[in-house]
């Protein structure tokens, strides 16, 4: 919510680093690498979903995995809204058009 309160209330751009947040979580010890990566990747990807503009990522490591997984999220939400609210995305630079190819 806050995000959109930001968005709406002072038209800038809002996003956040969501990825210290698996840092924080007690199992983190017993995470395999895989998990790790897996976890990161979907708290980095979250944030668009609820209006991100960007994403603070990390760790720098995991940017090819960070990468992928915001792109396709964008991509999600750019299909849904050009479905649900007839609204495509300003630029043919989106993921939208870069993984999918709507009509």
């Amino acid at each position: 919510r806050t995000i959109f309160k930001i968005k709406e209330g002072y038209g800038l751009p809002c996003g956040c680093g969501a990825h210290n947040s698996v840092d924080q979580w007690r199992e983190r010890v017993e995470m395999s690498p895989e998990m790790y990566k897996l976890r990161t990747a979907v708290t980095n990807s979250f944030p668009i979903t609820m209006g991100a503009d960007f994403s603070l990522f990390g760790p720098i490591e995991d940017a090819e995995e960070a990468y992928a997984a915001c792109s396709l999220v964008d991509a999600f939400v750019g299909y849904s809204m050009r479905m649900e609210e007839g609204l495509g995305p300003e630029s043919k630079d989106h993921p939208l058009y870069k993984i999918f190819r709507p009509s």
